[in-house]
């Protein structure tokens, strides 16, 4: 699957909400095979986690690694948008 939209993300951000309902353990995502997601993919998977699960139950469960230092700064600037959306 792509990277480059939302449909995508919102199939896997669907797959993971169940897989961490399901357990009572974190997951991992692994961004070593993917260069630079669209905005819009990391809104639909990372940003609407973050909102469904919560901030710090978001932080305790979701794990990411090996993303690129543009993909951290997009995810980031997702996080922080979400983060003030939870906020108000």
């Amino acid at each position: 699957a792509h990277v480059g939209g939302r449909e995508p993300a919102l199939e896997l951000r669907r797959k993971i909400s169940v897989l961490l309902r399901d357990q009572d353990r974190s997951i991992t995502l692994d961004f070593a095979e993917i260069r630079t997601p669209s905005s819009s993919f990391l809104d639909e998977l990372l940003g609407k986690l973050f909102i469904e699960l919560g901030e710090e139950t978001f932080l305790r469960l979701v794990k990411i690694r090996n993303m690129n230092d543009v993909t951290k700064q997009l995810a980031n600037h997702v996080l922080m948008q979400r983060s003030d959306i939870l906020k108000k």
